[in-house]
């Protein structure tokens, strides 16, 4: 999987550790895309986006909370220790 980033529709990168948070007039989409198919798995209208080593969450604009990553200490706060490769909600 990959994932792309874009701000009002331009692609950009973030950096290992990192936090991106939107302001107001500004359109956040992060999209999870197969790298075998370039299929779009995920499309996410996102708010805050928190970048940590190995993981990340993401607080999307109707105020959900998703993550993915390595997850072997339960980071992720899923209730479990298995890694994730797609964002997946926190309940």
């Amino acid at each position: 999987m990959k994932i792309e980033i874009t701000i009002n529709g331009k692609e950009v990168n973030v950096n290992v550790n990192g936090n991106l948070k939107t302001n107001n007039d500004e359109l956040y989409t992060v999209k999870v895309i197969d790298d075998t198919t370039d299929k779009v798995m995920q499309d996410i209208k996102v708010k805050q986006i928190v970048c940590g080593y190995g993981y990340t969450f993401i607080i999307t604009r109707d105020e959900g909370l998703l993550s993915t990553g390595d997850n072997k200490c339960g980071q992720l706060g899923l209730e479990d220790i298995d890694d994730r490769s797609i964002f997946t909600k926190i309940n």
